[in-house]
């Protein structure tokens, strides 16, 4: 069996628990490798069947550089191109508008009154 294609597709996407990272599912692939780029070089962070990868190992404003490769029985794929994503700080929600009730004007009453005339 021949190893699978290089994975394609990688993006991020940053909040303030992780940075997610995910990629296309490559055909007859049964696992992805995720590598994390550190000071001793890339370190291999991820070994699953999912084609996305949550890292929690995280700070926040700073940047990271990850690579990806499918695996199957026929072996490794090369790697794919390099991405890099920032951990970012949750933005502030503003709050609601404070919506106001309509007013609703009190229904008004008049009733008029005759008097019956003497004849």
């Amino acid at each position: 069996m021949a190893g699978p294609a290089i994975p394609t597709g990688l993006s991020t996407k940053s909040t303030e628990r992780a940075i997610t990272l995910s990629w296309g599912e490559v055909k007859r692939a049964t696992s992805y490798k995720v590598s994390k780029k550190s000071d001793a070089g890339f370190l291999n962070v991820y070994v699953g069947e999912k084609a996305q990868f949550d890292d929690t190992d995280t700070d926040i404003g700073v940047y990271y550089t990850y690579k990806v490769a499918a695996i199957n029985e026929g072996g490794i794929s090369p790697y794919s191109e390099i991405i890099e994503a920032k951990k970012e700080k949750a933005k502030a929600v503003k709050p609601p508008k404070k919506v106001e009730k309509p007013k609703v004007e009190k229904p008004t009453y008049s009733r008029t009154f005759s008097v019956p005339k003497d004849e």
